[in-house]
């Protein structure tokens, strides 16, 4: 599993978010600060493509995160 953060300022507006020239497929979550330590889950993907994940979601000024995990049928 790994993480990354980043900040949105000023108007919120649309945002795809993409991680391509995968070698595993893997799953991408991202998640809206909502407090010291805290999360929520606002949009994922699960696709079982090897070659890429995206997200194209609206995002408000905050702090994200983006959550990779390596997909089940890969594990194992």
């Amino acid at each position: 599993e790994d993480n990354y953060s980043f900040t949105v300022s000023g108007e919120s507006g649309m945002y795809r978010i993409s991680l391509s020239g995968l070698r595993r497929d893997v799953n991408m979550e991202l998640l809206r600060a909502t407090g010291p330590g805290t999360a929520t889950i606002i949009a994922s993907d699960f696709k079982t493509e090897i070659a890429s994940e995206s997200l194209d979601v609206v995002l408000e000024p905050g702090t994200y995160f983006i959550r990779t995990s390596m997909a089940e049928n890969e594990k194992g």
